[in-house]
């Protein structure tokens, strides 16, 4: 396993490579070297490489190929310039991306596409580990294009007819992307033909397994914020969409932050859940705002498909701004008992409406009303995130027992998306 090192203000392409004081010096150097399973190269911090870094290589089951930075200063910058992918990954497995700035500005163009990180599948079966890490993607100015072949930040992208393709383990995490075009963070598929969507893409089905994608940032997105297919504010925060005949089933989106949100264009709304019918769907702790009139919060097919609007107010509801590297915890236990944790400082929700309701203490990660009552709260624009008592406290139920509360630590966050 060997450390490579790029230093595109003083490097030489002649050198090793293997040390700071042999390295490289631009990313056609780093992008053409024979690498193998394990081994890492390493970009200076404080410096700008100009291209794509496009390498060829894959790694191996617990040996990845990693991509990061070293030194001190900001994040080592690649600057696409244009270019399809700043970062491209072609038909390359075990792959980590870490600690780096990324962008790709080039001509303003309606015709080309351009992405800041761009992994591609062609006919090439499963691949297989993909970790981004404290990675920034910034302006991209590519054309309006979403699928195939999309624009945009952080992309996963299934190509080809001739072999079921598919990502397998996927984590986007702790990464920023902002103004870009058209798409912020997304996957596209071309094998979706199964049973359940008999005139889907391909001619068999090769749905992507092992998504995660959580503590992200999206911010003015020309188009969608997060797409998640097979597995932009103005398009309001969610949407999900089942295309005739396809099933949509047992989605559950939570811990995300989105400010800025609007749509006025019926039948969707900030959150949109349309199209075909959708089925065990949970939307809960959230917290989304939208200053604009008119807007309609939460759009839903209702049981049979028919759509339900709510109208949001046309003021405007301030946001917690919360650090967005903690992970989501809770904990489940009966308050009092051995297992429950020592009292610590967490946050509660409180409703105001007809009828005004706190949570806070030690609970369950979804508790069988939470759902209800957090869609309730994202429906109206109402929910409000204050510090709630240390002490622990218990509901009673019908039987006359107690039920533990929802205990929400500070911060429970996933994603974040801004106007």
């Amino acid at each position: 396993m060997t450390t490579y090192y790029v230093d595109c203000a003083a490097g030489s392409d002649s050198a090793s490579g293997t040390g700071p004081a042999t390295a490289w010096r631009t990313l056609a150097k780093a992008s053409g070297a024979a690498y193998l399973p394990g081994d890492r190269v390493l970009f200076r911090r404080g410096t700008t490489c100009t291209g794509t870094f496009a390498p060829t290589a894959s790694g191996a089951a617990g040996a990845p190929f990693a991509a990061g930075a070293y030194g001190g200063g900001a994040e080592p910058r690649l600057a696409g310039g244009g270019a399809r992918a700043a970062i491209l990954l072609d038909n390359a497995q075990y792959w980590e991306l870490r600690d780096l700035d990324v962008t790709n500005t080039g001509p303003a163009t309606t015709t080309e596409r351009r992405a800041g990180i761009l992994v591609r599948l062609h006919d090439a079966g499963t691949g297989r580990h993909y970790l981004v890490d404290g990675v920034s993607v910034h302006d991209v100015n590519g054309a309006d294009f979403k699928d195939p072949g999309p624009s945009g930040g952080i992309l996963f992208a299934v190509q080809g007819s001739a072999k079921p393709t598919r990502f397998d383990g996927v984590t986007i995490r702790n990464s920023s992307v902002a103004h870009t075009d058209r798409t912020g963070l997304g996957t596209s598929p071309t094998w979706g033909r199964r049973p359940a969507h008999p005139n889907g893409p391909g001619t068999s089905f090769a749905p992507i397994t092992g998504l995660s994608v959580h503590h992200n940032t999206v911010r003015d997105a020309g188009g969608d914020g997060i797409v998640v297919q097979n597995a932009d504010n103005e398009g309001g925060f969610l949407l999900i969409c089942n295309g005739a005949g396809m099933i949509s089933d047992r989605n559950t989106v939570r811990y995300n932050v989105s400010v800025n949100d609007r749509n006025t264009t019926a039948p969707y709304g900030v959150i949109s859940v349309v199209c075909a019918p959708a089925t065990r769907t949970l939307v809960h702790h959230n917290t989304i705002t939208t200053n604009a009139p008119g807007t309609a919060v939460v759009s839903s097919n209702g049981p049979g498909g028919a759509p339900s609007v709510t109208t949001s107010s046309p003021a405007p509801r301030p946001v917690p701004r919360l650090p967005m590297h903690a992970t989501p915890r809770t904990t489940t236990s009966t308050p009092g008992s051995p297992r429950c944790p020592p009292p610590t400082p967490a946050r509660c929700v409180v409703t105001r409406g007809s009828s005004p309701r706190t949570t806070c203490g030690c609970g369950p990660d979804r508790p069988p009303w939470a759902p209800a009552y957090r869609s309730r709260a994202a429906a109206t624009g109402t929910s409000t995130a204050i510090p709630c008592p240390t002490r622990r406290t218990s509901a009673p139920t019908k039987d006359g027992g107690s039920r533990p509360n929802l205990v929400v630590p500070r911060p429970q966050l996933g994603n974040y998306l801004r106007a």
